[in-house]
This record gives structure tokens, C-alpha cells and sequence, in this order.
């Protein structure tokens, strides 16, 4: 019998992973005679392969993307403990691993003290660093 070549479309990442989910199921179904299972067995393996390419490279982006934002949450927080003055929202979220959208809650509920200059909201550096403290459970 003349061996049937594999041919396996070019699919990566979560297509691949959802890809290899569905031919396992479908594989655990049906009742397929040995080598015609055995190819479909080839095919699996080559999926489950690229599926696993994928989330290596899903866990590298996003170590790479945490370490991007500690050093620049690092610098913020440098900045903020050099300084006694008022900071943005946005370094505000970055000291304390929120969105600036959350700091501004925060301010608006009156739970962060902070005020509006135009559109514009100003925190003391103080109590972020005292949030921060908090939060870590340090205080």
C-alpha cells in the first residue's frame, strides 16, 4: 500500500491549539482502521507541536511584557519616593499596578486624596507611596 503523505495546512498559535482539541475529540469518536488513525495520529502530533510553539511564545511575550512594565514601574516608583511633590495618574497607576482609569476612581471616590486642575488629576506622591504600603500589606 502506497503511504499517504501528510499534508498539514500552514495553522499556528490558538488556531492550532483549538485545531488539536477538536481532531482529539473527534479521533476518540470515531472507529478508524489502524493506518488511516495512525496518519490522523501524524497530524495531531504536528499540531500539538505547533499549539506548543504558540505558548512558548505567548509565556515569552508576556514575561517580556512584565519585565518592561516593573522597570518602568521601577522608575516611576524612584521618581515618586525623590520627589515630595504631586504626580499624574499615570504614574500613579504605575506605582501601584492599576490602570489610570482605576486611580481616578480612586480619586473620585475619595479614597485616594487627590485634586483636578483642568482635566487633570494630581495625587500626592505621599499617599501613593502609602497606598503602595498598604497594598503590599507593609503597614
Amino acid at each position: 500500500m502506497i503511504s499517504r503523505p501528510l499534508l498539514v495546512a500552514p495553522i499556528a498559535g490558538k488556531a492550532a491549539a483549538r485545531c488539536a482539541l477538536l481532531l482529539r475529540e473527534w479521533l476518540a469518536k470515531v472507529n478508524l482502521p489502524g493506518d488511516e488513525r495512525a496518519y490522523y495520529c501524524q497530524v495531531l502530533a504536528a499540531l500539538d507541536q505547533a499549539a506548543a510553539q504558540w505558548r512558548a511564545w505567548r509565556i515569552e511575550q508576556a514575561e517580556a511584557a512584565a519585565t518592561a512594565a516593573d522597570a518602568c514601574a521601577s522608575a516611576v516608583v524612584a521618581e515618586v519616593e525623590a520627589g515630595s511633590g504631586e504626580i499624574d495618574t499615570d504614574a500613579a497607576a504605575a506605582v501601584l499596578r492599576v490602570t489610570p482609569s482605576r486611580v481616578r476612581q480612586l480619586c473620585r471616590a475619595g479614597r485616594l486624596p487627590a485634586r483636578k486642575v483642568g482635566r487633570v488629576w494630581l495625587v500626592s506622591a505621599r499617599e501613593v507611596r502609602m497606598m503602595r504600603e498598604v497594598r503590599r500589606g507593609r503597614l
